[in-house]
């Protein structure tokens, strides 16, 4: 993995370079979600892992999918990762372009997991909290996991909070060697 985001990291930050330059961050973002997303489907990860499909075909076949939704540069960029056989990256770029976003942004996407709903004064509590730790304005997404049991855990990018009965009840089995 740490191998496809070293190779990936230029094209993202040239991307973010060339959105700063042009001022559209927002556009960027958007194109590069479009290609990732259609990059993950399975017949075009079929296509571009086939030795005997040329990469005109791909070309042609990303651009009728995507019709007119691809910008002028989002389709050079297109054209480029596939004379570098770089397309099975998309995703990782479009990834480490949205960190680094966040990070000129001055924001931090957290992910918050919980057991069960938790109020609105809970969520802006923890949203404040969590602004103040990671000194940058938070975007929280929320989902449900009963089988947490109760409590949640927190990640943010590479740091994890696991204030889970689940992960509690874990950690004592680790413990005592079950």
């Amino acid at each position: 993995m740490a191998e496809r985001i070293t190779i990936a990291r230029p094209y993202a930050e040239a991307l973010l370079q060339r959105a700063l330059e042009t001022d559209n961050l927002a556009q960027w973002s958007e194109q590069l979600q479009l290609l990732a997303t259609l990059c993950q489907q399975a017949q075009v990860v079929e296509m571009i892992a086939d030795p005997n499909v040329d990469k005109q075909t791909i070309n042609q076949f990303v651009l009728d999918v995507l019709g007119d939704s691809l910008m002028a540069e989002a389709k050079n960029l297109l054209q480029l990762l596939l004379e570098n056989e770089r397309l099975d990256f998309m995703v990782e770029i479009a990834q480490l372009f949205e960190q680094l976003k966040s990070e000129r942004e001055q924001q931090q996407e957290v992910e918050l997991i919980t057991a069960q709903a938790i109020t609105e004064e809970q969520l802006a509590h923890l949203n404040q909290q969590l602004s103040q730790h990671f000194a940058r304005t938070i975007k929280l997404n929320t989902q449900e996991d009963p089988a947490l049991i109760g409590g949640l855990i927190i990640r943010a990018g590479d740091v994890v909070i696991d204030a889970s009965v689940r992960g509690r009840l874990q950690q004592m089995a680790n413990h005592i060697g079950i």
